[in-house]
């Protein structure tokens, strides 16, 4: 028993050390302004925003069905308020902007630029890197100043696949992709590499902006006619009298389930043919295979 008492000790001692060299660590790292896990922190972020915003609409989709289902005695309509009200970010736009799309690729096209500009003024790969991903432009400085602070202390490598992890857009895979092989083979024909990497991407730039242009007068048709059937709706509800009396009944209601879900199957088609497919993550299926 003594023995194993003693064992015992020596594992306890053990993880108390381990916990304050872990304690003393995250001390250094607050006190430096290096987050020890970046990517995780900003995951958790976004998700604790998405989750706030989410149980807010949800709250209000709630109230919005049952006020519907009270007005007019049909729980079907209140269901459909509900899912309606659910998706109105998705058919809006509101949930995604195209608009920061089309920058952060803008920005990936200007620091690939840049990097090839220090590397004409007979600068390194790393120091042209660090030099500019310091001060990188403002759409993508968040996970350019990250890999500032990784590259100088470890592997350029690592912190470049770190980068492309970051960045998660296959106009930055490509940009990762070619620094990568600079790092591992020769870096003298980066420069040109960089000047065709960085016209190609702003070329995606503007044929974004000239889809957009266009899809966004498609998008105002839709609002008019979403607000335009809303107004009728409402206004049948408010003044129709025996015209929905049909609807009281159970075949009433099993129509409206009808006329919804074709309603629903519209707006999905037309949200599905507005997006623009991205390729595969060029970085991330090279780590897989």
């Amino acid at each position: 028993m003594g023995g194993r008492g003693a064992v015992v000790n020596v594992l306890v001692s053990a993880a108390l050390g381990a916990l304050v060299g872990l304690s003393v660590l995250a001390v250094v790292a607050s006190l430096r302004g290096v987050q020890l896990f970046p990517s995780a922190h900003q995951r958790l972020a976004k998700m604790q925003e998405r989750n706030e915003r989410f149980s807010l609409w949800l709250l209000l989709a709630i109230v919005a069905a049952f006020a519907v289902w009270a007005v007019t005695g049909w729980p079907v309509a209140g269901a459909w308020v509900f899912c309606a009200a659910l998706a109105f970010p998705l058919v809006s736009g509101s949930s995604t902007n195209p608009m920061s799309d089309i920058d952060k690729v803008e920005a990936i096209a200007t620091w690939t630029e840049q990097i090839r500009d220090t590397m004409n003024a007979s600068a390194g790969l790393q120091q042209a890197l660090v030099a500019t991903a310091a001060h990188g432009p403002v759409p993508i400085a968040p996970e350019l100043q990250a890999f500032a602070r990784r590259a100088p202390r470890g592997d350029l490598a690592a912190a470049l696949v770190q980068l492309g992890d970051d960045l998660e857009h296959p106009s930055a895979d490509m940009v990762v992709a070619g620094l990568l092989a600079a790092t591992e083979l020769d870096a003298g024909r980066l420069v040109p590499l960089l000047s065709r990497l960085a016209a190609s991407i702003r070329d995606e730039a503007r044929m974004r902006v000239r889809i957009e242009v266009g899809r966004a007068r498609v998008r105002t048709s839709m609002r008019i006619v979403a607000t335009c059937v809303a107004a009728t709706i409402l206004l049948l509800v408010v003044a129709g009298g025996d015209l929905l009396d049909g609807y009281n009944s159970v075949a009433g209601q099993l129509w409206l389930i009808v006329v919804g879900g074709l309603v629903v199957g519209a707006v999905f088609a037309s949200r599905k043919l507005s997006e623009i497919p991205q390729p595969e993550r060029f970085v991330a299926r090279r780590r897989f295979t």
